[in-house]
């Protein structure tokens, strides 16, 4: 589990509210297709005692030379089929162990499975409405500020927070528009310093404080993010006049957020967490 991204090559699943929730997540993929969770390159060697998880069979220890190259590699593959939104052989074998748990009265072991059941579909949910930002470190964030008479802008560029605002009207939404097409060259490319916020924390405040039910967000598109202005605008005057948010909306913040200089302040940023590397 990782509250940052790395510049790897590693598949990253996220993000997720909280470490808690990452860790259920982990805990479910580990369950289902025994992945090792250890950190480091393999070696496989016949000789090395495996951990724990390989003597209980939860991982089938590829460190220890336990399974083949090839196999270990079916395992990755049906995992990250997973991820590619292949979900329909996973949740039809939790369906499966459940209705045998049931059927044999081992209720609490079927109890159990529906939870694994649970914690596949807000995978997936999470997966199809904020998968992409984990690939895609240019969106903008658009939450109802108090009492809607503003809307907050944040600005995510190569990661990082870049720049955040107060909406109150169109004119300043298109200023913001030009700002970004001004600013996002600068940022593609450059390593996230220590002072600055990492763009995945702006996103687990929303997950934290109200889940996807009350803000936008879009990603920004690097040739001309001055051509989606009209969605901008569109997005503001709902989030300032009506209220209602549609269901294809994602993401929130808290209505009054800590500001990004809240490490000079003294102030914690909330964390987000995602599933790191799944095999080296």
């Amino acid at each position: 589990i990782t509250e940052k991204l790395g510049t790897g090559k590693a598949r990253y699943v996220g993000p997720f509210r909280s470490r808690e929730q990452a860790g259920e997540l982990l805990g479910l993929l580990t369950r289902q297709f025994r992945l090792r969770t250890c950190a480091g390159r393999l070696r496989p060697d016949a000789s090395v005692a495996p951990c724990f998880q390989g003597q209980v069979s939860a991982c089938t220890a590829p460190c220890a030379a336990r399974v083949s190259a090839e196999a270990y590699r079916e395992q990755v593959d049906r995992c990250l089929a997973l991820f590619n939104g292949q979900v329909q052989s996973t949740e039809s074998d939790l369906r499966q162990g459940r209705d045998e748990h049931a059927a044999a009265l081992r209720f609490e072991a079927a109890a159990r499975v529906q939870r694994d059941l649970d914690l596949l579909g807000m995978l997936v949910r999470r997966q199809r409405t904020l998968g992409w930002i984990v690939g895609q470190q240019n969106f903008l964030v658009l939450q109802p500020g108090a009492d809607r008479r503003f809307v907050l802008a944040f600005v995510v560029l190569g990661g990082r927070l870049a720049i955040r605002r107060r909406i109150y009207d169109d004119l300043q939404v298109a200023a913001l528009a030009d700002e970004i097409g001004e600013q996002l060259p600068i940022y593609q490319g450059s390593a996230l310093r220590r002072d600055e916020v990492d763009g995945t924390q702006i996103l687990a405040a929303w997950l934290r404080q109200r889940g996807e039910t009350d803000g936008y967000v879009f990603r920004i598109e690097a040739a001309a993010p001055a051509t989606q202005k009209a969605e901008w605008r569109a997005a503001s005057a709902d989030l300032l006049n009506s209220g209602a948010v549609p269901a294809e909306s994602v993401g929130v913040l808290p209505s009054e957020p800590s500001r990004p200089e809240g490490n000079r302040q003294g102030r914690k940023h909330p964390r987000t967490a995602g599933i790191g590397p799944l095999a080296d």
